[in-house]
């Protein structure tokens, strides 16, 4: 081993992780695993809690028996991937998901009040490469929502922002005709 060489990190693995979280070793703490390490995710602010329940409603009365919307329940994205995201809508019926997390995911909502460059940087590039068609960050601080489509294995090629005044319609539910307006406090 020369100088330059430095040990390999150890991996979490998402199986690893769902046994240590039946074992309740985390307690009640909340936390995701975002390539092979475990991250303790961000406390819910009472703003950000609102606005999470308000577009689970906005998104659950568009959607079909095809498709549901989960909210902070894990995605089994790849061997090293199991996040927890804060809005996501995946095909299916709430019941086939008994005894596994979706392996997939057509839209996944991120509500920020911080740590925008994580959402931004890794959590973009996890999305993009486990083939989430479309990724949203609500973000509170700007006022405006952040919309990535077409994804490839280095990030979203499309990106755009939405802003007050402006609807959305999601690739999934292209007959929904969301206002940005009712996205933000």
């Amino acid at each position: 081993m020369s100088l330059a060489d430095e040990p390999d990190p150890f991996l979490f693995t998402s199986e690893a992780v769902l046994l240590i979280d039946k074992a309740g070793v985390f307690g009640e703490r909340f936390v995701e695993l975002v390539e092979g390490k475990i991250l303790r995710r961000v406390t819910k602010k009472p703003g950000r809690a609102m606005m999470i329940g308000i577009i689970v409603k906005l998104l659950n009365d568009y959607c079909d028996d095809s498709w549901h919307v989960r909210c902070h329940c894990p995605l089994e994205l790849s061997e090293y991937s199991l996040p927890v995201p804060d809005i996501s809508i995946v095909s299916g019926k709430i019941r086939d998901y008994i005894d596994h997390h979706p392996r997939a995911a057509s839209l996944v909502l991120e509500i920020a009040e911080s740590v925008l460059e994580f959402l931004r940087q890794t959590k973009s590039k996890l999305y993009s490469t486990a083939g989430v068609q479309e990724y949203w960050i609500v973000n509170l601080c700007d006022n405006q929502v952040e919309v990535y489509r077409q994804p490839t294995s280095n990030g979203y090629a499309e990106k755009f922002i939405a802003k007050a005044g402006e609807k959305l319609s999601p690739l999934v539910l292209p007959e929904a005709q969301i206002a940005v307006d009712d996205l933000l406090p």
